[in-house]
């Protein structure tokens, strides 16, 4: 992120992160342990879109797998992204 991270949501999976932030973007991680404790994690995957500062970010696994929901303070939106494809829906 190129700004502060007001919000932040583990995947109930355990392996995506995402982050919300006040440069506006959305970002989602992968992350991963190896069988000896090693964490890694993939590069961000950057969801634009939003206008504002993003300040709430939560998994909507009822609509499917890795459906995320953001809500941007400043630009009243919410929005409701696939995180397979990166396209809001």
């Amino acid at each position: 992120h190129g700004g502060s991270i007001y919000a932040v949501a583990w995947h109930s999976k355990g392996r995506l992160l995402a982050t919300g932030s006040n440069d506006k973007m959305v970002q989602l991680t992968r992350v991963t342990q190896s069988e000896a404790g090693m964490v890694s994690h993939t590069a961000p995957l950057v969801l634009q879109g939003h206008t504002g500062t993003v300040r709430c970010v939560a998994w909507c696994e009822r609509v499917g797998a890795a459906h995320l929901v953001s809500g941007g303070a400043g630009d009243c939106l919410l929005r409701l992204w696939d995180g397979e494809s990166s396209q809001c829906v």
